[in-house]
């Protein structure tokens, strides 16, 4: 299994590849919420086609399918790394505490989770530029 690493807002993260049974359910989950956003989209993103995909991705966007997702991405293998006495130390998170206050971080954390573990995926669908922009959008 691969490990990144990618520090964000001044915490660098580190994410290790799902196990593909793993993978194979946060797809399932992925495709249920943004797959009818993203056939919008397909075609080419114009000011039209992103109005009509923001407009299906918020129908699918309810607290019960996100927080299910976010959950499963988070599951394992994601790590914030702590520097104590001079030494990095992968310490596993606890979703619950290590972003309270910080939610734009969760967003940012779970594009990074997406990328390392879909990115094979999302290119053969052309929609890596488009998390790739999401993810600029939201750092900057």
């Amino acid at each position: 299994m691969e490990q990144k690493s990618k520090e964000i807002n001044g915490t660098t993260y580190k994410v290790t590849t799902m196990d593909a049974l793993s993978a194979l359910s946060v797809q399932a989950k992925l495709v249920k919420i943004l797959g009818p956003a993203f056939s919008e989209v397909t075609g080419g993103a114009t000011k039209e086609t992103i109005g009509k995909a923001i407009s299906k991705l918020t129908d699918n966007f309810d607290d019960e399918n996100v927080v299910a997702l976010i959950k499963k991405l988070f599951e394992k293998n994601v790590f914030a790394v702590v520097v104590k006495e001079g030494h990095p130390i992968d310490t596993p998170i606890d979703l619950n505490t290590h972003f309270s206050g910080k939610t734009l971080d969760i967003w940012l954390v779970t594009f990074f989770i997406l990328e390392v573990n879909f990115s094979d995926v999302l290119g053969k669908f052309g929609l890596n530029s488009i998390f790739q922009e999401v993810n600029q959008n939201l750092g900057s």
